[in-house]
């Protein structure tokens, strides 16, 4: 191209970066015929204005963008021999689509204006290339070095703008500054949009030139300001605006400079000073009959209050978590405001008031809590005995008495040792009673629970109950059994090897068992001793020998008793009986 002598030599090297990019081009040949003769055009340094300058796409130049639908290229009046030549450029787009030219005719000026051929139409993600030749009427000159533009006319986003000190008009809030406070404007969510069609700006024809920077102004929709903005599309904007109504406009910009449609509004509202600091108590008796007109005294403070101002007066108790209203209250000339109320519902009611605040004093808030008495409940658990054998099951009931608006009790087991367990919730029969069946392994204490009502306060009630062990014997040495009666005796001979083995369950290590003998004698059972106790081991078990020498004719029995340790989780247990009749 002749252009300044930078630019010689690097025709080609724009489209090839494009052409790898995926787009196709078409044939940039030059207009026919050409003349050798006739001079061909030199260019300015930058002869379509593209953005970013300097990025003409000429040579090794990056590819610039336009965002309007064409150009004008100021051509460089030729002379030759006293003779003044038109201006000609030859435009296309790169994949293929269309191609046009525009020739202007000879001027008296220093150079003449070609405007983009009329029959291309440039279209959003589209690339183009261009070049200049000088006509004579009937050929051409050799062209210049071939240009190259990409076109971005899709607008992109509005950003959305937020602020903590200023609610916008219209919004719940109070402004948190007042005149000429410097206050933070956020911007975000702006971005460069795709051309219609495109989901990847990388594919053909769906050029984007990406969000650039955004710009403000205060008031207006002109004189913007341009504002860089972060990679994640935000910027912060400072600004101290002064008292009145103010109205931010931000527009979002892309690099080919196209701006979003429609501007971004923020409206707010600066005042002249904030309002007043309010102070307010309330205090009133910590405890309160139910039912019994009580009063709580208030105070507004922070400056002079205008005598008769209204505040408002809610009160949540356990019929009304939410807050019910109560009948206004009016201030008094000393700043101080009485409320009354003769509440209905026990437990903890929290009386609340509220003052709405003016143009010289800010909102205020006081609360006090009252403990308003409740009826005691009357609750109580049993069990249909006090002590279990092991594996037994217990009938557990709680019995709930008279109460107002809460008929709902839990019962709960907790096994020796062991976390306490919901054994089951629900409302009371017409006689007051809730039942449960529970199976005892251990001593085990039951928990029935009230939750109370809006007139009658929450109840507890406990009942343990004790849980023996499983204890089994098993005597071994006997060479046969007789019975007698009901009974079935083992019949052992007075010098076997005989011994009593005592299983007990659970097996409680660090517990022990101890034996009693009794013999038959003189129409009657009688004790004829009691063993020392003996350790179990880790499986439950202790066994004992038996000398039965000397007891020839003898009638006796056996039985096994467990002691438990302190602190062990069932209670002493008898085993059963067994019977021997001891043989020469």
């Amino acid at each position: 191209m002749n252009r300044p002598t930078r630019r010689h030599g690097r025709a080609g090297t724009a489209l090839a970066g494009l052409l790898l990019a995926g787009a196709s081009a078409t044939t940039a040949s030059a207009q026919s015929p050409t003349d050798p003769t006739i001079p061909t055009p030199t260019l300015p340094a930058q002869a379509v204005h593209t953005v970013p300058a300097n990025a003409d796409g000429c040579g090794s130049d990056p590819v610039g963008w336009l965002k309007d639908s064409g150009f004008e290229i100021g051509v460089p009046r030729s002379t030759q021999n006293g003779i003044s030549f038109q201006g000609a450029v030859h435009v296309w787009d790169l994949d293929g689509s269309q191609q046009g030219d525009s020739v202007a005719p000879p001027e008296p000026l220093a150079t003449i204006a070609v405007a983009s051929p009329a029959s291309v139409t440039y279209q959003s993600g589209h690339t183009y290339g261009w070049y200049a030749q000088t006509y004579d009427g009937s050929a051409y000159s050799e062209p210049t070095e071939s240009c190259y533009f990409k076109v971005d006319s899709t607008p992109p986003t509005s950003p959305v703008i937020t602020n903590p000190d200023f609610p916008p008009v219209g919004a719940p809030g109070e402004p948190g500054k007042a005149d000429g406070q410097p206050t933070t404007f956020t911007l975000a969510a702006g971005h460069d949009n795709l051309p219609t069609g495109c989901t990847d700006a990388s594919a053909p024809d769906c050029a984007s030139s990406g969000l650039d920077h955004y710009q403000y102004a205060l008031d207006t929709q002109s004189g913007w300001t341009n504002l860089p903005v972060a990679a994640d599309g935000q910027a912060t904007l400072t600004l101290a605006p002064h008292w009145g109504v103010h109205t931010l406009y931000v527009q979002s910009v892309d690099a080919a400079g196209t701006p979003s449609q429609v501007p971004s509004a923020y409206t707010f509202f600066v005042p002249w000073q904030l309002p007043g600091a309010t102070t307010a108590s309330l205090t009133g008796p910590a405890t309160a009959p139910r039912a019994v007109p009580l009063h709580l005294v208030g105070q507004l403070g922070g400056g002079y209050h205008n005598p008769g101002q209204v505040l408002h007066v809610t009160r949540t108790d356990l019929l009304h978590p939410h807050g019910v209203a109560l009948p206004d209250v009016v201030l008094g000339t000393d700043g101080t405001f009485t409320v009354t109320d003769a509440p209905q519902v026990g437990g903890a009611d929290t009386y609340t008031v509220s003052y709405p605040g003016d143009a010289a004093y800010a909102p205020a808030t006081a609360s006090a809590t009252v403990q308003v008495s409740r009826t005691a409940a009357a609750l109580s658990v049993g069990t249909n005995a006090s002590s279990y054998s092991y594996g037994a099951t217990a009938t557990v009931t709680a019995h709930l008495g008279t109460t107002f608006d809460g008929r709902t009790v839990s019962l709960y087991a907790q096994p020796h040792g062991a976390a306490k367990v919901l054994l089951r919730t629900g409302s009371v029969d017409a006689k007051g009673n809730l039942a449960v069946s529970y199976r005892l392994t251990c001593n085990t204490v039951f928990t029935a629970t009230f939750a109370g009502d809006s007139r009658y306060a929450p109840a507890t009630a406990l009942r343990s109950v004790s849980t023996g062990a499983a204890l089994s014997e098993r005597v071994t040495g006997s060479y046969g059994t007789q019975l007698r009666g009901a009974t079935r005796y083992l019949l052992v001979h007075h010098g076997a090897t005989a011994s009593v083995t005592a299983t007990l369950t659970p097996a409680a290590p660090g517990s022990c068992v101890q034996f009693e003998f009794q013999r038959w004698t003189g129409g009657a059972w009688r004790t004829t001793s009691t063993t020392t106790c003996h350790a179990v081991n880790s499986a439950g078990v202790t066994t004992l020998g038996l000398d039965l020498r000397g007891l020839t004719g003898a009638t006796l029995r056996i039985r096994a008793e467990y002691v438990p340790a302190a602190g062990a989780a069932n209670a002493a247990t008898w085993g059963g009986w067994a019977y021997l009749a001891v043989h020469p």
